[in-house]
């Protein structure tokens, strides 16, 4: 008689346990997720003539689970793409010797679709100009750049920002 009484103890306490786990199982409500949303933020990147490591901002509601943002470029001088850091797509751009300017187009791939931003680069200006500075100092070996001007002189090198209006 003790052994009954005990066995059904352990089974209506087993089944109060079942129960109160199935509950919190499925009395949990699931998480609402619509399609994945993915755009790019800075579709026009200018970078300057000499090259550098930069970035462009994404933005990205509900992810994919086991989806990657894929960055490619057809061209060469723009390249070592890292998407490491959440909602930045980094790459690296060489330094323009061309003498004009120049573009290139970053295709992004994530979850079957393409997106793309385009980069301008700027380019030094032709060597062998002459500048006129500080009050009027012409020098004959200089390059001016979108952003200021780079003078050689006696052997040294001198930058010069170009003044806001």
């Amino acid at each position: 008689m003790i052994m009954k009484n005990m066995i059904k103890s352990l089974a209506i306490v087993a089944s109060l346990i079942f129960g109160m786990a199935f509950c919190a199982v499925s009395c949990q409500e699931e998480p609402v997720t619509g399609p994945a949303e993915f755009s790019i933020v800075d579709t026009n990147v200018e970078v300057p003539a000499e090259g550098g490591e930069f970035s462009v901002t994404y933005s990205l509601e509900n992810p994919v689970l086991g989806e990657e943002i894929v960055p490619t470029c057809q061209d060469s001088w723009v390249s070592g793409f890292h998407t490491l850091k959440a909602y930045e797509i980094t790459f690296t751009v060489t330094e323009n010797m061309t003498g004009t300017p120049r573009e290139a187009v970053v295709n992004v791939e994530y979850n079957g679709d393409t997106y793309s931003f385009t980069i301008s680069q700027g380019a030094y200006a032709k060597p062998g100009r002459v500048c006129d500075i500080n009050g009027g100092r012409r020098i004959p070996d200089c390059t001016i750049l979108w952003y200021g001007t780079r003078i050689r002189d006696s052997g040294k090198l001198f930058y010069y920002p170009h003044q806001q209006s």
